[in-house]
């Protein structure tokens, strides 16, 4: 790559070896300015990044060039053409002493003999005499410089050039100013387009009380954002003919044969009718009454407690949202597969995408880069009631944990083809018909929604402790993830994400989607 601010010329120098000049008047006046103690102004288009426009070739020239006979490399002779040093030299000084080769030329005095005495102390040879410690100021002096002049102008070129790196400050800022709005300890940001991350960035602290920062690669629990991977599942073992999406559950739940109106896809909509064991009140801390949130359940006490409440609504009739109908899920798999729904993700999703974060929740193991939860009571940060069980937090409605980096690999495998075909994938983002002929916009595992006329697919985690959201913008293949580690009920990520999605889709401002809730 040429430097920039100047046109770089290999040419032949008088011992026959290759030289580099840099032709570049204006650089050169503004750092001889700088020497003779003036104002030096340099513009942008003359500040090299001379570290990054150096070649390995040009480094080989500079060696190739060689000092005068008889003067070894190294030679404090030497000093008045830096670029005859070994191979430690600094490349910054010898580039810039090359640069001057129409001043310099190699300082043809070395072939006067002269003598220079300063204080008794006296150097000579047989091509030139000089003083070593003035010329060794004078090359520590260019040195320093240099250095100033590439610190200051090049991050400068750099961003200009690069309007990712204008972005990337952008969503810096956004983020901190929601933190700083909403008081949230910490955040984990991921921009992913065509399956690649181009930003992944933690903010924050994801423990308080150890000053512990939030990174890229740190676990927040993904609560609700499980459900997409649930329905994943489900439409594998589809796509494999292992069960109907039209089956009715008692299927796979004959304990419960009045329920045979409803059917897999109902449970995948959350349009069953049958309750959900979550109020979504804080106080409560989303326990109605239905089964007791402090205690340890096997699956089949859960299924039974689900499938045995009155149905709200008639299947297929309204949606409402239903945490219950997402855990039965997860008790499907197991009893269709014989795994538990976190073994079958590992083995079918995570495995396979290299998601190697990605787990059900555990209160016992110890789990590298896990987050802590917070709340907030009257105003002070607290930290996450803990006491959930282990079987009601690892469930399907909610249970997995995972980081920012992880998800941008789910997203990258959900492109066609790659975990699901192109129609299981439409089916889990079309908004769910009723049987009155409405559709509500969500699908199996997403919500649907439309921002400036392209589609959007989306999920948000709000349980206790964290919340996050990830969002997809189909047409333009860009995705953004936020995670963060404070409840739901005291956060809006939604609006986090459209602040970030703004700067990367500037026609979607103010037509992101919104928490209704």
């Amino acid at each position: 790559m040429p430097a920039m601010g100047g046109k770089r010329t290999l040419a032949t120098g008088r011992d026959g070896q290759p030289e580099l000049h840099l032709r570049s008047i204006p650089f050169k006046d503004a750092a001889r300015s700088f020497l003779n103690g003036k104002p030096a102004h340099v513009g942008a288009a003359y500040s090299t990044a001379l570290p990054v426009a150096m070649k390995r070739e040009d480094l080989k020239a500079f060696r190739a060039v060689g000092c005068p006979d008889g003067v070894g490399e190294g030679d404090y002779r030497c000093t008045e053409m830096p670029y005859c040093r070994d191979a430690s030299f600094d490349p910054l000084a010898s580039r810039f002493f090359s640069a001057q080769g129409d001043r310099l030329e190699r300082r043809r005095r070395w072939k006067q003999p002269r003598r220079k005495d300063d204080g008794g102390q006296v150097h000579q040879c047989g091509y030139a005499s000089c003083h070593r410690q003035d010329h060794e100021k004078r090359g520590l002096m260019m040195r320093r410089v240099l250095l100033l002049i590439v610190a200051l102008f090049t991050p400068a070129l750099a961003t200009a050039s690069n309007p990712d790196l204008h972005r990337s400050a952008e969503v810096d800022a956004a983020v901190r100013q929601q933190m700083k709005g909403q008081r949230i300890p910490g955040i984990a940001v991921a921009v992913v387009l065509n399956g690649k991350i181009i930003k992944a960035k933690g903010y924050g602290l994801a423990n308080v009380e150890l000053a512990t920062p939030v990174s890229p690669g740190t676990i927040f629990e993904a609560g609700s954002i499980t459900k997409q991977f649930v329905a994943t599942a489900i439409m594998l073992l589809l796509e494999e003919g292992k069960l109907g999406l039209d089956d009715s559950i008692t299927k796979y739940f004959p304990e419960s044969p009045a329920l045979k109106a409803v059917t897999i896809r109902h449970l995948l909509t959350h349009t069953s009718g049958i309750p959900d064991v979550s109020d979504g009140t804080a106080e409560t801390s989303g326990a109605v009454g239905v089964i007791d949130f402090h205690r340890e359940y096997t699956e089949q006490e859960l299924a039974g407690a689900y499938l045995t409440q009155k149905l709200q609504s008639q299947p297929g009739t309204k949606w409402s949202y239903c945490n219950a109908c997402y855990d039965l899920l997860g008790i499907l798999i197991h009893r269709v597969t014989g795994k538990p729904y976190g073994d079958f993700l590992r083995e079918r999703i995570f495995q396979p995408v290299g998601m190697t974060t990605a787990r059900p929740f555990s209160s016992g193991n110890i789990i590298p880069n896990r987050s802590s939860g917070y709340t907030e009571v009257g105003g002070e940060l607290k930290n996450e009631p803990s006491w959930w069980s282990q079987s009601i937090k690892a469930g399907a409605a909610g249970g997995l944990w995972m980081s920012v980096l992880d998800l941008a690999k789910w997203d990258a495998a959900l492109y066609p083809d790659r975990i699901l075909k192109r129609q299981s994938l439409e089916t889990l983002w079309t908004p769910v018909p009723l049987d009155d002929g409405s559709a509500y916009p969500g699908g199996m595992g997403w919500f649907v929604a439309k921002a400036n006329g392209q589609r959007v697919v989306f999920h948000t985690d709000g349980g206790p402790g964290f919340s996050g959201v990830i969002s997809r913008y189909l047409r333009d293949r860009l995705t953004v993830i936020v995670l963060t580690n404070l409840g739901a009920h005291h956060t809006d990520v939604m609006k986090i994400s459209g602040k970030i999605a703004e700067i990367y889709l500037p026609d979607t401002k103010g037509k992101n989607p919104i928490k209704d809730w």
